[in-house]
């Protein structure tokens, strides 16, 4: 039976299959994903309750409700693609035993970068 990922991000599902199935080294029908991206609450509960695996939305657009939650009644983990999480409900997905994971720390040294990069053209006016 494949691991069902339920995207809730605007990734389209065949670049999420490609990269889980790479990461993981699964095959490709080891691995079946549904976007439910952007779509009304009703809709994601019937389409998520045999799902695995929930990948957040990083664009903070598509919520992870408590009703959504338990509708999954496979589901272990919830991942967050980026560092917050507030769009998901954390107190249900602990009641339900789903673990939540994001990826803290993953934009720390880019955004280091960043600033140092923005104060040495401050510093040489290269803004100009």
């Amino acid at each position: 039976m494949p691991y069902k990922i339920a995207s809730f991000s605007p990734i389209p599902p065949g670049i999420v299959q490609f990269k889980v199935t790479d990461a993981a080294g699964l095959k490709d029908n080891e691995v079946e994903v549904i976007n439910v991206y952007n779509l009304p609450e009703a809709e994601i509960i019937e389409k998520v309750q045999d799902c695995d695996i929930f990948l957040g939305d990083f664009t903070f657009t598509t919520k992870i409700t408590r009703d959504i939650v338990f509708a999954a009644k496979n589901l272990k983990l919830i991942q967050q693609p980026n560092v917050g999480y507030q769009q998901i409900d954390v107190e249900a997905c602990t009641e339900a035993g789903v673990s939540v994971a994001n990826s803290a720390g993953a934009n720390t040294i880019s955004v280091s970068e960043l600033a140092i990069t923005l104060a040495l053209a401050l510093i040489k006016n290269i803004m100009y």
